[in-house]
């Protein structure tokens, strides 16, 4: 029993060296049941037990550090998407449907990738999908309004180009009949004649003009 307690030690010296320290302890603790009086094997296992240990207590704060980390994410995600939605609410109120239906579609798309819990998720989404579909109507009322401004611009636009072509013509009209009308009490009537034509080519009834001609 002692020449086998002892390749059990050796064993479990080995994979100590190795740092296979469940390995190790397996074969200290089979050394020692085979020789209870084996004192090499009883205190290298001892160290190996401290060592597991703090190990273990090593991994457990690991996988404590990791959940509180990945909570913090899920606290910054939902933190975000609360944002994003009060941030789509003012927009509407103000009048930005478009910029409301970007913020309502950026909430959904972090709750499609973010590990939020179920219950969290499906309320969020809820309200995010109501709100943005209403944000959708309003930006659909909203390129209508613009729609129609743009048009009755156009033509303000088209009205005023025509007056002040009007008021150009006959500005230039008068200009020429004066004109005309210098020549004809000169008795030029070769030089009034042409253009009281060129003023009945524009303004066929004009009165005036037609005494010229």
């Amino acid at each position: 029993k002692n020449t086998l307690a002892d390749a059990y030690f050796e064993m479990g010296r080995t994979s100590f060296e190795r740092h296979e320290l469940t390995r190790a302890q397996s074969a200290l603790e089979q050394a020692a049941l085979l020789n209870p009086g084996h004192e090499r094997a009883r205190q290298l296992a001892h160290e190996v037990g401290q060592l597991l240990g703090n190990r273990e207590s090593e991994v457990a704060d690991t996988f404590v550090k990791a959940v509180q980390e990945e909570r913090v994410k899920w606290q910054e995600a939902e933190a975000e998407i609360d944002r994003r939605l009060e941030a789509g609410r003012h927009q509407v109120a103000q009048g930005a449907a478009r910029q409301a239906v970007q913020s309502f579609t950026g909430a959904l798309e972090i709750m499609r990738w973010m590990p939020l819990s179920a219950s969290a998720v499906e309320g969020k989404r809820r309200q995010a999908e109501a709100l943005l579909e209403q944000a959708r109507k309003a930006e659909q009322v909203e390129g209508e309004r613009v729609r129609l401004e743009q048009q009755e611009a156009a033509r303000r636009l088209a009205r005023a180009a025509e007056q002040e072509h009007g008021e150009n013509l006959a500005h230039r009209i008068r200009a020429m009949f004066s004109t005309a009308n210098r020549h004809f009490e000169k008795e030029q009537y070769e030089l009034a004649e042409p253009l009281a034509r060129k003023i009945l080519e524009v303004d066929p009834e004009n009165s005036a003009a037609l005494r010229l001609a």
